[in-house]
């Protein structure tokens, strides 16, 4: 099973028949909860990250800037993740 649920994930898990893989800030966020953290190395996981902003409205000049920051880190980490994919 597939889901992007934080609360179901919790649900399914406290059943005792799942396992669920989440952020790892969600598990230090979560100290209350009755589950054990089990470290696994991943390379990474690509996910598609967008930017939305309503039509007719002008952006600021900081929102400019971010998404131009934000653009300029996608591309650099796109370049890392790439160089480290051709060496795997």
């Amino acid at each position: 099973m597939a889901t992007f649920s934080i609360p179901l994930s919790l649900h399914l898990m406290a059943k005792g028949r799942y396992v669920v893989m989440m952020p790892q800030v969600m598990a230090r966020l979560s100290p209350h909860l009755p589950f054990k953290v089990l470290p696994v190395a991943f390379p990474g996981i690509p996910r598609s990250v967008s930017v939305a902003t309503l039509n007719g409205r002008t952006l600021a000049p900081l929102a400019e800037r971010f998404i131009d920051c934000a653009r300029e880190v996608a591309a650099n980490l796109h370049q890392i993740a790439s160089a480290y994919l051709a060496t795997a």
